[in-house]
């Protein structure tokens, strides 16, 4: 009997601790919207642009191969998606040679050598990947349209559940 007790108040706190545990996330994490990201026209962007969306960032680099093969399962997923509502957004974490300015030459050729569409955009420096504790890639993180972070490492594009989950969110928003 005392089992089943504990049971039940165990099963009756979940809801709490998930609602503290995402009340911490997002106190941990900074605001996202304040990082500036460059297009390969060396435009800046900051994901503001997309605010009131559902954001899946793909965060990866030209020089990593788990990232480069997730890319056409990625755009797959990108092509049964209601790009109305949820926005895919590629952020390379490539970085320019000390004292180079502009796009990083590995990034455009990586653009270019995979034929990469989309949304393609490029962290200016580390404190991205630093605030966000981005210690490998791919990795893939799910935004609320508010820019609070909901899922800090979702599932890829190569795992079957991913497109049923952004199509969940999509119906219940």
């Amino acid at each position: 009997m005392k089992i089943k007790t504990m049971l039940c108040v165990f099963v009756g706190l979940l809801p709490a601790l998930h609602l503290k545990a995402q009340s911490d996330l997002k106190r941990l994490v900074p605001d996202i919207y304040k990082y500036i990201l460059i297009d390969t026209a060396n435009k800046e962007h900051s994901l503001k642009e997309y605010k009131g969306k559902y954001i899946y960032l793909d965060i990866w680099a030209s020089w990593c191969y788990p990232c480069r093969k997730e890319y056409p399962l990625l755009e797959a997923m990108i092509a049964k998606l209601d790009t109305s509502k949820v926005k895919v957004i590629s952020i390379s974490i490539d970085h320019q040679s000390k004292g180079m300015t502009g796009p990083s030459w590995r990034w455009m050729g990586a653009l270019k050598g995979y034929s990469m569409k989309g949304t393609q955009w490029c962290v200016t420096d580390t404190t991205m990947e630093k605030d966000y504790k981005i210690d490998q890639i791919p990795r893939f993180i799910l935004l609320n349209p508010d820019g609070t972070v909901k899922e800090m490492n979702t599932t890829r594009p190569s795992n079957p559940e991913t497109l049923g989950k952004l199509n969940k969110l999509l119906i219940t928003k």
